[in-house]
């Protein structure tokens, strides 16, 4: 199994699965997905500063223990009309909107009721950054910054990994 193929099979099943943004340890969430020898992992942390919400998160696909590929996001909820689990719905929402040739990316536009995420990324799989928003009748709810990419196998990485884990 190629690492896109199971990347998009296992969004789909990790966050397909029921996840619920209230089921969280304090500020704190995370869900994965494993199979044979791949897996994958999410998980975010939100705190509050200045009345809005911030948001910190990571995606992680591993093989035989050895990260592959990585997503990091830094955002914000730039609104108190919408919840923040409406705003959390629709990013995993958009997250299941993949498959196999976008599978470690994020879809440009994905719309869920009143709401619109866009994503705006430069790169490929390999190393991309980028811009998502969602927007609620046309006006800005939340913002973020992507970056992430492959992480290639050597001998170093491979001692370098577990010496930080």
């Amino acid at each position: 199994m190629r690492s896109s193929e199971f990347a998009a099979n296992a969004k789909n099943k990790a966050y397909g699965k029921g996840f619920n943004p209230k089921d969280i340890e304090g500020d704190y969430g995370k869900l994965s997905f494993s199979k044979g020898v791949w897996r994958f992992s999410y998980a975010y942390q939100t705190f509050l500063d200045d009345g809005l919400e911030y948001i910190m998160s990571h995606v992680r696909v591993s093989e035989n223990n050895r990260l592959r590929w990585y997503m990091n996001t830094n955002s914000k909820i730039t609104s108190k009309r919408i919840p923040s689990e409406e705003i959390h719905e629709m990013l995993i929402y958009a997250m299941l909107d993949v498959d196999a040739k976008r599978s470690f990316l994020l879809p440009k536009i994905s719309r869920k009721g009143e709401l619109t995420y866009m994503c705006n990324i430069v790169g490929d799989h390999r190393s991309f950054e980028g811009l998502e928003k969602i927007l609620s009748k046309g006006r800005s709810v939340y913002n973020g910054k992507i970056v992430g990419g492959s992480v290639p196998y050597s001998e170093k990485n491979s001692r370098l990994q577990k010496r930080k884990v």
